[in-house]
């Protein structure tokens, strides 16, 4: 498997985990609506792909979001394929001002099959 198409795979798997409407992507998009799902490359080792997932919620004060982007983690975390990578994830939280988004992050080391 490539390291685009674990990606793609790690994005499709979570897309199915949390459904429609929120747009899980396998990229980082330059704006948001108001709540995105984001797989991306952040890096390599050599047995192992490192890809970036990161949930977006816009940035509101409210209960809601905070329930929307706890659902989205927890969705995420109970991913079947996920959790036969890696068990737990340890996830930060953070604030995009230029996205004008809160989410949560976490790194998920997915098993190369290239060698």
């Amino acid at each position: 498997m490539t390291l685009k198409a674990a990606r793609l795979d790690l994005a499709t798997q979570i897309a199915a985990a949390i459904g429609a409407p929120t747009p899980t992507l396998a990229y980082d998009p330059p704006s948001l609506g108001d709540e995105t799902v984001s797989v991306r490359t952040a890096g390599m080792t050599a047995t192992e792909y490192r890809l970036a997932v990161t949930v977006y919620v816009a940035a509101v004060q409210s209960a809601q979001g905070q329930d929307r982007l706890d659902d989205l983690v927890d969705a995420i975390e109970g991913v079947a394929g996920l959790l036969q990578v890696t068990p737990r994830s340890d996830w930060t939280w953070l604030y995009d001002p230029a996205k004008q988004a809160f989410g949560m992050q976490t790194t998920i080391d997915y098993p190369r099959q290239d060698f």
